[in-house]
């Protein structure tokens, strides 16, 4: 099984600031994923 596209179709509104949240939004967007990332002042 390939993990290219594992996520693709799987849409991440990405909402965190710190450490591990980016880490997790880059890596939702590596496997295929669209990922929105929202930033807050």
């Amino acid at each position: 099984m390939s993990l290219d596209n594992i996520f693709s179709g799987l849409k991440v509104i990405e909402l965190a600031n710190v450490l591990a949240g980016p880490s997790a939004g880059a890596l939702f967007s590596e496997l295929g994923a669209t990922v929105i990332k929202l930033r807050t002042a």
